[in-house]
């Protein structure tokens, strides 16, 4: 293996970053916290606490096990989206079938009012008109912030456990680096060399 190359990819490797998720029509994913897992503690960048000190020898970049994930693949292709979507409509079926069907009744309505000559009969269903727009586009505005808000809970809930299954396998499969798209996703203490960079400025530092 070329040790040169790895040892770079390590180096510029190390700001961690969120995976972004796969686009949905009818929502924003909401992004995971901006932060890399270290073995079994989630961590910021800022925050890390340098790992025991007999864990911080040097590793031969050669040694180390990187593996790559495609978030948003697997979101995508993930099963539970599908149980999502039939949880979704389960809770809100009967809502939005209510709203299509309002919206069926102003567009008959509307094409009603098209045939009348203004008079009487056209003001008071141009005012009824009115109206069932207003009650319409209310009820369309809650409909999609209500689904819209459990959607993002469900779609939280599926990034976790994602998340927990990619660490679960780096473990089992004795990886230290797992990357993705934009970053770095999980990182072994093994390969964690904060330490040492701490070390060698404390003993610079030292020096008169």
């Amino acid at each position: 293996m070329n040790r040169k190359p790895l040892a770079l990819l390590l180096a510029i490797a190390l700001p961690l970053h969120a995976q972004n998720n796969a686009a949905d029509p009818a929502l924003t994913i909401p992004e995971p916290p901006a932060t890399a897992t270290l073995d079994n503690t989630t961590v910021s960048p800022a925050a890390a606490n340098p790992p025991a000190a007999d864990k911080t020898a040097a590793v031969d970049p050669a040694d180390l096990r990187i593996g790559f994930v495609n978030f948003r693949r697997i979101m995508a292709a993930a099963p539970q989206r599908e149980e999502i979507n039939e949880r979704l409509e389960r809770e809100f079926g009967v809502e939005r079938d209510a709203l299509l069907q309002a919206q069926s009744e102003l567009r008959d309505m509307e094409r009603q009012l098209e045939t009348i000559r203004h008079g009487d009969a056209y003001n008071e269903l141009e005012r009824q008109v009115i109206n069932k727009r207003r009650d319409v586009s209310r009820r369309d505005s809650d409909y999609r912030d209500n689904i819209n808000v459990r959607r993002n809970e469900e779609m939280a809930k599926l990034q976790k456990m994602i998340g927990d299954e990619i660490i679960s396998l780096a473990k089992e499969a004795n990886y230290d680096i797992i990357l993705n798209d934009i970053g770095v996703f999980y990182v072994s203490e093994r390969a964690d060399l904060s330490q040492q960079v701490i070390t060698r400025l404390q003993r610079k530092a030292e020096k008169p």
